[in-house]
């Protein structure tokens, strides 16, 4: 599954965007998640919900989940959701290419 944010430059669009991935992914098992955060910023609004969801549905759900994205500030956010939510299958990557290859052999 491929989220791709960029294009999310409001925060009602980066909330949307996250419901409907949940949505999605409470259909399936052990989902595989690419998630494009590049040229945007979340607010604590985006993080509260996607702190809730990698608590609840993401836990369930996903096997493992490669981040794009992750600069400066992003990188306190992205640790900070990792401790909140105990997430060990989640790693950020500065490539698409990186990114996809961790996924396809993530064991």
């Amino acid at each position: 599954m491929f989220a791709d944010y960029r294009l999310c430059k409001k925060p009602d669009q980066q909330l949307q965007l996250l419901d409907e991935v949940a949505v999605t992914m409470r259909s399936y098992q052990d989902v595989r998640l690419i998630v494009d955060y590049s040229d945007i910023s979340a607010g604590p609004n985006y993080m509260a919900k996607l702190k809730e969801y990698g608590n609840t549905v993401f836990k369930k759900h996903m096997k493992c989940s490669a981040v794009l994205g992750i600069t400066g500030l992003k990188k306190i956010l992205f640790n900070g959701y990792q401790l909140a939510t105990g997430a060990k299958h989640v790693k950020a990557f500065s490539s698409k290419d990186e990114a996809l290859d961790w996924l396809v052999k993530f064991e």
